[in-house]
């Protein structure tokens, strides 16, 4: 059900652009920034290049990702192994990426005493697991945020800017 949805919601994301629409809805902003995702997400998607290029890294990250809990789970000396993980860590990070909470916090930790009592994990346990989860995300994030922000791209100099000024009106206060 879930992945049927999902295939149906990127077929309808594909065409939102060629929807019969009354020439009045078509310049408003939002239709029109859907208008042109769809036509981006049509030029990204159907170019063979691009899109084995997005599995590579996306495999790859979602790889070491599990690869991280599966460390953790080591380190707390938890009867899971690799298989386990890789069946188990992809519907924690759907979870984790409902925007209802900071980070994912809280609905990761749920996520795993879920799926991880399917492999004889205790509750506490999948909760520590979760929690290492997260603050070893918050430390990649505080590390690399800096790396970001002296990375010199647009989106990273505008923010940057935002917290020199945020700092210097601070000061001035």
């Amino acid at each position: 059900l879930v992945i049927g949805l999902g295939l149906a919601g990127f077929a309808l994301a594909l065409c939102m652009d060629r929807l019969p629409l009354p020439a009045v809805l078509r310049h408003l902003k939002p239709i029109a920034a859907v208008a042109t995702l769809a036509r981006d997400l049509r030029r990204v998607c159907f170019a063979p290049s691009t899109v084995s290029i997005l599995l590579v890294i996306s495999t790859a990250g979602h790889l070491i990702f599990i690869l991280s809990v599966l460390v953790i789970a080591q380190a707390l000396s938890l009867p899971v192994g690799f298989v386990d993980c890789l069946i188990l860590v992809p519907p924690v990070l759907m979870i984790a990426a409902i925007p209802i909470s900071i980070a994912g916090w809280g609905l990761r930790e749920s996520a795993m005493v879920a799926t991880f009592a399917f492999v004889g994990v205790a509750q506490s346990q999948a909760v520590a697991l979760g929690l290492l989860l997260g603050l070893g995300l918050l430390l990649v994030g505080a590390v690399g945020a800096p790396v970001w922000l002296m990375s010199g791209r647009p989106g990273a100099a505008a923010l940057r800017t935002d917290i020199v000024n945020a700092a210097t009106e601070s000061r001035q206060s």
